[in-house]
């Protein structure tokens, strides 16, 4: 008795190799399945016997089981109960055979109901924990049944199809974890049971048809290979409780018709659950199969996918099991995998992002990687009134919209109202941070970090001299982690507020613009908040602006990302030092205004910024030199300067190899790369700053939007048309690194001439595979 009913019973039960036993437990089968089965298209003809073959073991299997479990005694009641839920059951094991391509896949759709749903929650959610808390999510459930057992039908009235379909699922929270999903449920209060009536008689008869297909759809396709006599009137769903309510009104407890039920333990339920998911060990690997990436990018994919899914911990293993739940069980094979993706860690999602920017990547695995920039997870709006609501009165703030106007891996903004202490009232924006995120982010850093062996001794990994995962993990856990402190991007924003701000005059298609850089107020009350509210930014994204203004100007956003990024340079290498290190489309906004012939740019979300010391950035331009002039000592130098004590690797031992990598690249008639020389860095045991490798973070993203604008400049070419407004200022900064003499600075000018391009600024840390 310490797992709960039937999810235990179904886990022990052996189909065989290459067919999941549930849905509720064994998402990442499911998903390796449906892969297998769109690059394996030639087996679908054997499909059918396969899938007898393997009910016929199961039914075989069953018949045991089903007397030690009690499934069919003298009891009417417990007959009943039986078959209600078996037909839970027979659903999620529908989905595991279509998850598998076992019928070769259907154009119907099915879901479970919300009544469905919440009940097969709890039963996933006990699994593989302690007795104690087994048994409370059993009495959780078993009130949960009562309640609904006790209460009158909900009429839900629709004016169509798509909204019974809606109601017929029902509202979930979809917050961080199953075990707070069920707690918000309960909280909000889990609704009656639902009974559907349409606006028309015609609609009607189409809801009616849909749920009997439901019902049909398991008579026909699993009842007679499971050998089960459902018949029409005893295939009950949880749409009609009139018999469990005459049942318990007559004395009997629920409990003691559902215990007898209740005979596997947790330990064989967790270890299913375990072996099933390290199916999804393959996931990578099929995936490859089916893309038009090189191999260095299918080998990535085999390693981070699989060994991500399998590694993961068992409460989000159960959150993934939960969200396949709550979808069509026909649904393709991408939609699943988009569900896992949506469902994984921040810093993981934030290294598929990384990945995602791999040219020949397949377009529809493309499509789900980059909606890890649009199409996050949304905080439920209970626990975002949880949030913000306490802290209204100390803001001032009036109102506020429950609907975020973005939604990022880490955070979510909303748009609000606020009283200022004259009385006039201003339209803010209010940034609250994940619930639950920070413990996701230490769960990737540990599951990075048992994968990284893996993958850093794969053979194509390191012919293609990628640097290594294993010491990158911590930096990227730090990397995300700083976007955790509210009061460090409060002192980061107000910096940038001090060094950004400025006019610069751009001509756009023969027109004279001032570009208005601006950074956005904050509003600070204490320390200890957690919000983060700032002015509103007037304006659209840049790609919506150019969208409606191309016409006019067509030039608009590849000139103005060309100059964001000259500015971004200018600030980081000749003035300040500090810079923004996530200058994506999301963390600024653009307004035109022809008639003022003005442009206002807002720059948004300093979660991830930093500030390079004078000596850093004097270093960077000691390595550029360096490169230029194929000097490995100075390159040595700049290097060292630049790495922390972490660093593996003696300067002796940099100089001697970068001399050896110098002569190589002579030899073979080319020069070492700007960005190339940090990967190369890292693979030899160098290990940066955290601001050092911000720097690279900002410049990739630099880079991505100057491709995608058209621009024929990159950020090497970038960092030499600001290096030659600067020309001055970079030759006294490189003489007082005391490394670079005035013949050296001779050498410089004649190479820029010899090979037709002045210094070059390094544009990155890293190899392609991880800008």
């Amino acid at each position: 008795m310490e797992i709960l009913g039937f999810a235990a019973l179904f886990a022990s039960v052996d189909l065989g190799s290459g067919v999941s036993n549930s849905c509720v437990i064994h998402p990442a089968k499911y998903v390796g399945g449906v892969v297998r089965n769109c690059i394996q298209a030639s087996q679908q003809t054997q499909t059918s016997a396969h899938a007898t073959n393997k009910l016929t073991a199961f039914s075989n299997q069953i018949g045991p089981i089903r007397k030690r479990a009690g499934l069919f005694n003298a009891s009417v009641f417990r007959r009943l109960m039986a078959r209600l839920w078996m037909k839970f059951l027979l659903v999620v094991v529908l989905s595991s055979f279509l998850f598998t391509g076992s019928w070769g896949g259907t154009k119907e759709a099915h879901y479970l109901s919300f009544e469905e749903r919440w009940t097969l929650s709890y039963l996933l959610a006990a699994i593989g924990e302690p007795a104690e808390i087994q048994e409370q999510y059993k009495q959780r459930l078993f009130r949960q049944l009562e309640h609904q057992a006790l209460q009158p039908a909900q009429i839900i009235t629709v004016n169509n199809f798509q909204e019974f379909l809606k109601a017929y699922q029902g509202e979930w929270p979809n917050a961080q974890s199953l075990q707070v999903d069920l707690d918000l449920l309960e909280r909000i209060g889990i609704r009656q049971h639902a009974e559907f009536k349409g606006a028309t008689s015609a609609l009607q008869k189409q809801m009616d048809a849909f749920i009997e297909e439901q019902n049909q759809y398991l008579r026909d396709k699993i009842a007679p290979r499971l050998q089960l006599e459902l018949g029409k009137s005893d295939l009950l769903n949880l749409q009609s409780f009139t018999n469990i309510r005459q049942q318990l009104q007559s004395g009997i407890s629920l409990e003691a018709i559902l215990n007898p039920m209740i005979e596997q333990s947790s330990e064989r339920a967790l270890e299913v659950l375990n072996e099933e998911f390290k199916q999804v060990s393959s996931l990578g690997k099929e995936l490859a199969g089916t893309l038009h990436g090189d191999e260095v990018f299918n080998a990535m994919m085999v390693k981070v996918l699989g060994g991500y899914f399998e590694n993961m911990s068992l409460p989000s293993k159960k959150q993934i099991a939960s969200q396949l739940l709550g979808i069509n069980l026909d649904a393709t094979p991408i939609e699943k995998f988009e569900i896992m993706v949506m469902n994984s860690g921040p810093q993981f999602q934030k290294l598929l992002q990384i990945m995602a920017r791999e040219a020949g990547v397949d377009d529809d695995l493309m499509a789900v990687f980059r909606q890890l920039e649009s199409k996050v997870r949304r905080i439920p709006d209970i626990l975002v009134k949880d949030i913000i609501d306490p802290e209204m009165a100390a803001y001032g703030i009036v109102s506020y919209d429950p609907n975020p106007i973005g939604v990022g891996t880490i955070a979510q903004v909303h748009r609000g109202i606020l009283r200022k202490s004259d009385g006039q009232l201003i339209p803010v924006v209010i940034r609250i941070l994940k619930p639950g995120i920070a413990e996701r982010i230490e769960e990737d850093r540990v599951v990075l970090t048992v994968i990284a062996p893996d993958f850093d001794n794969d053979p194509v990994i390191v012919r293609a001299e990628l640097p290594k995962l294993a010491p990158l993990v911590d930096d990227l856990a730090e990397n995300v982690r700083a976007e955790l402190s509210l009061s460090d991007t409060l002192a980061r924003q107000a910096r940038a507020g001090q060094v950004y701000p400025r006019v610069q005059e751009l001509t756009i298609n023969d027109v004279d613009f001032k570009i208005v850089i601006h950074v956005t107020k904050v509003y600070i009350r204490d320390k200890n908040s957690k919000l983060m509210v700032q002015e509103f930014a007037e304006g659209a994204k840049l790609d919506k602006v150019h969208g409606e203004l191309k016409e006019t100007y067509p030039d608009l956003k590849k000139s103005l990302v060309e100059e964001i990024s000259k500015v971004w340079m200018q600030e980081l290498f000749f003035n300040s030092g500090f810079f923004h290190s996530d200058l994506h489309q999301g963390n600024f906004m653009v307004k035109v205004d022809g008639l003022s012939q003005k442009i206002h740019l807002s720059i948004l979300d300093f979660g991830m910024a930093g500030e390079l010391t004078e000596l850093q950035r004097r270093s960077f331009l000691l390595l550029a030199a360096g490169i230029q002039i194929d000097d490995p000592q100075m390159m040595t130098e700049a290097l060292w300067s630049l790495r922390t004590d972490k660093s593996t690797i003696s300067k002796d031992e940099l100089l001697r190899l970068l001399t050896v990598k110098v002569a190589d690249t002579h030899r073979r008639g080319v020069q070492i790369s700007n960005m190339g020389i940090f990967s190369w860095a890292l693979k030899v045991g160098l290990k940066f700053p955290q601001d050092v490798l911000g720097v690279n973070r900002g410049m990739t993203i630099l880079e991505r939007m100057l491709s995608e604008s058209g621009s024929d400049l990159t950020m090497p070419k970038v960092g030499v048309l600001v290096a030659k407004d600067n020309i001055w200022k970079m030759k006294t900064d490189l003489r007082s690194t005391e490394k670079v003499s005035y013949i050296d600075l001779i050498k410089l000018w004649v190479s820029s001439l010899k090979k037709a391009r002045p210094l070059d600024m390094p544009a990155g840390m890293c190899s392609s595979a991880y800008r």
